[in-house]
């Protein structure tokens, strides 16, 4: 009889194993192709949103803050973009990030005390973690 087990050797022998495995690899495959193509559409849109929190932060910089500050802020900003995409695991970094420059933002005007804060983070936030089998021992 089709469909059953065969005693002897405990394989199925039904007429729907081949089609079965093969569509049941498919819509794995499927689902490995749409996790992996999410991933990318959430990392180019949370890159993007951080650039934009930048542009606005830069737009928004108080005129008096020195052009030494302004180049720190600068060399800060770009190592922690550049530590950013180098770390897959940076989630939390880029939301501390985002919160923190809009906190600054959220009165309208950014204050001299605010940028050195931000410049802070962004050195500390930049550097690359220790190993886990370092970080503990």
């Amino acid at each position: 009889m089709k469909g059953r087990l065969d005693a002897s050797s405990g394989t199925g022998r039904g007429r729907f194993h081949g089609p079965v495995k093969v569509g049941c690899t498919g819509g794995v495959m499927l689902l490995t192709v749409l996790l992996f193509a999410s991933f990318l559409f959430l990392n180019r849109g949370v890159r993007w949103t951080m650039q934009r929190a930048r542009a606005r932060l830069e737009r928004s910089l108080p005129g008096e803050l020195t052009p030494a500050d302004r180049t720190r802020l600068e060399n800060d900003l770009n190592r922690f973009f550049a530590a950013v995409v180098r770390d897959p695991d940076s989630t939390r970094r880029m939301g501390q990030f985002l919160g923190r420059v809009e906190h600054m933002l959220d009165d309208g005007r950014v204050t001299i005390p605010e940028v050195h804060d931000l410049c802070r983070f962004l050195e500390r936030a930049s550097r690359r973690p220790a190993p886990a089998c370092l970080a503990h021992g």
